[in-house]
């Protein structure tokens, strides 16, 4: 919120300030000299410096240098790496290649620990630019590539054009021209897309160049042209003597030398004239390419001399004492990283083995507790087998009391059945003796002994067979011992008659037909015609067994 209100009172001076003639770069003093908060000011000097990129790395540095004050009293990690990647710029510009790339490498070292992609994706960039400028064409390609990845994630397709161009230049160098030429045609498309006319000159003049290495100079002319008529637009001197340098090389393989010497004076004549971001190595291909040049019109004095100057400036700016210094700060960035990395290392093995031992201890608390809980169930599960034992019993002592009562009162009905027998065959037995000594008296009765004494007894025991108490209580005793036997004979056959009924149960106890007629006083036949009718009203057949019959009901 604070970085947009920044710019949006940055934006609003520089209107006012443009409308009464003042630039950016005063707009933006303008900010920094009246600025109370450091936080604006730490914000207007770090823009400042980056206005100065390209124009005058020494300012860039004085700025970046004052705002690097604040950022450290500030504790501002946004800003300070931003003051970084200034400082890294400015000697960058400055060919200090090794204070360079120690700030970058702070600046890189920042933006790796915030989500800012976009920001570490430029200073990967940057990197990777400078390893170009210093001819390590491996670490360039390395920093370039991982740029170009984070612009693909982000998909900022202005910056991805950037990339590949960079990375097309890097191929370039490595004189890996065709894969040079599939990138830089990829980033032509992207920025024709963008119609941005500086990216796309730019693009142009690298094509120019690659065809003039692989020796399709007619079309690296075309293409060098294509990027200088569009310079025309946007007034780059850097690109215009950049690409007047490249045809100049591209006629010279064409043997073309006056046209190749107009062309690389007229380059000369710009880097001379202009305060140029590039001009150390824009003099140096143009020095390299005068020197061929002068040695194919045979004039080797000059030639000898352009590379003399070519060789003291390239030293200058490549020094072996400078590679060597840049060798070292590279190791010592990487020695400082793979330190941190081991701390880092470290502090995640402390932290698993904490989480390790969390993690045993809890697996053993778990453990204790299932234990317990174990203990608990298992007391619980014999308890409740015990208690379901006893059920068990109880229930089995329950069935087996019940069982021996069933078997008390079966026993005591087939005793009754036995006794109700006997008593029936006792009653059978005096009826019989009763008969027989009627009939004897009846014999007595034809002699003429005391006739009328006998014929009183008889006519007594007639009276006392007709009226006998045994037959009425046998009767009574069969009715009460088989009540559910009369019960359910009843249900079944509803139309029987107490005298069938009671012949019935006579059956049942297995009384033979003489015992039932003596029983009741009747003939045999009576009880066989009596039992033959009760068949049919019963349904039953003669091959059934009548007794066992009744006995299942």
């Amino acid at each position: 919120m604070r970085k947009s209100w920044f710019l949006f009172c940055l934006f609003a001076l520089y209107f006012i300030d443009t409308s009464f003639g003042y630039s950016e770069i005063d707009s933006t003093r303008h900010v920094v000299d009246s600025a109370s908060d450091p936080n604006i000011k730490l914000k207007a000097l770090n823009y400042l410096a980056e206005l100065y990129w390209g124009k005058d790395p020494n300012q860039t540095l004085a700025y970046a240098n004052e705002a690097l004050k604040i950022a450290q009293e500030q504790a501002d990690t946004e800003q300070l790496s931003q003051v970084y990647l200034n400082l890294c710029q400015g000697y960058l510009y400055k060919d200090d290649y090794a204070k360079a790339l120690d700030f970058g490498l702070k600046c890189l070292d920042l933006r790796q620990q915030s989500d800012d992609k976009p920001a570490l994706a430029f200073i990967l960039r940057t990197i990777g630019w400078l390893y170009y400028d210093m001819e390590n064409s491996d670490m360039s390609l390395q920093y370039h590539k991982e740029s170009l990845k984070l612009y693909e994630e982000i998909e900022d397709f202005s910056r991805i054009g950037n990339a590949l161009n960079g990375l097309g230049l890097v191929y370039m160098q490595k004189e890996n021209y065709q894969t040079a030429l599939s990138y830089l045609e990829r980033a032509l498309e992207i920025e024709e897309s963008s119609k941005n006319n500086h990216r796309v000159s730019v693009v142009l003049s690298n094509m120019g160049s690659c065809y003039q290495k692989l020796g399709s100079n007619q079309k690296a002319i075309d293409y060098l042209q294509r990027s200088l008529n569009l310079n025309e637009q946007i007034d780059d001197m850097d690109l215009f003597s950049e690409s007047l340098n490249r045809m100049g090389n591209a006629y010279l393989d064409l043997k073309n030398y006056r046209q190749a010497e107009i062309l690389l004076d007229s380059a000369k004549t710009i880097i001379d004239q202009n305060q140029l971001a590039d001009k150390p190595v824009l003099l140096m291909e143009n020095l390299q390419a005068k020197s061929i040049l002068y040695a194919a019109k045979q004039d080797f004095k000059k030639s000898l001399d352009a590379m003399r100057q070519f060789n003291n400036l390239r030293e200058n700016i490549l020094s072996e004492e400078k590679s060597y210094a840049l060798m070292e700060l590279r190791v010592d960035y990487e020695l400082e990283r793979k330190e941190a990395e081991i701390q880092l290392l470290e502090q995640e093995k402390q932290l698993s083995n904490m989480r390790r031992n969390m993690l045993i201890g809890g697996l053993a608390g778990v453990l204790l507790i299932g234990l317990l809980l174990g203990g608990r169930l298992r007391s619980s599960y014999r308890k409740n087998k015990l208690i379901l034992e006893t059920k068990q019993a109880l229930t089995d002592a329950e069935l087996e009391k019940s069982k021996l009562s069933q078997e008390r009162l079966k026993n005591e009905l087939e005793f009754k059945n036995k006794e109700l027998t006997t008593f029936g065959m006792h009653i059978a037995q005096k009826n019989e003796l009763f008969s027989e000594f009627i009939e004897q008296l009846t014999n007595i009765e034809k002699t003429d002994f005391d006739k009328l004494h006998v014929e009183s007894a008889i006519k007594s025991f007639k009276q006392r067979l007709e009226i006998n108490h045994d037959l009425e209580e046998f009767y009574s005793h069969t009715e009460l011992v088989h009540q559910d036997f009369l019960f359910k004979l009843s249900e079944k056959f509803p139309d029987l008659t107490d005298h069938d009924k009671k012949l019935s149960s006579q059956i049942r106890l297995n009384l033979s037909n003489k015992e039932i007629a003596a029983l009741n006083n009747v003939s045999l036949k009576s009880v066989e015609v009596g039992r033959s009718r009760l068949r049919k009203k019963m349904g039953i057949d003669s091959s059934v067994n009548f007794s066992e019959f009744l006995q299942n009901i």
